[in-house]
């Protein structure tokens, strides 16, 4: 199993994060090498806080970054490059 989570901060995260989760969880359905896919919007505001983050299961590193590429994920991508401040991730083998 391998891990992919992405954590964002965004312009505007009341109008863009509900997009975000509506574009990326559309992703499953035409990515067959995602496995699991959960996005989940900061529901405490802390200090630390980020917007939201993104958490992915592939079968490998190899299927990962081929999602990577993926042209459905690309634009996807493209369009969080637009309203992101910041993202951290992080990808481990499980």
């Amino acid at each position: 199993m391998f891990i992919h989570v992405v954590m964002y901060r965004v312009k505007d995260p009341e109008v863009n994060v509900p997009k975000m989760k509506e574009l990326l969880c559309s992703l499953p359905a035409k990515i067959d090498l995602i496995k699991k896919l959960r996005f989940g919007k900061d529901e405490i505001g802390s200090a630390r806080s980020v917007d939201a983050c993104l958490y992915t299961e592939f079968e490998s590193k190899e299927d990962m970054l081929a999602y990577r590429d993926h042209p459905e994920h690309v634009k996807v991508a493209d369009f969080i490059a637009t309203i992101k401040l910041e993202s951290y991730s992080a990808d481990f083998a499980e």
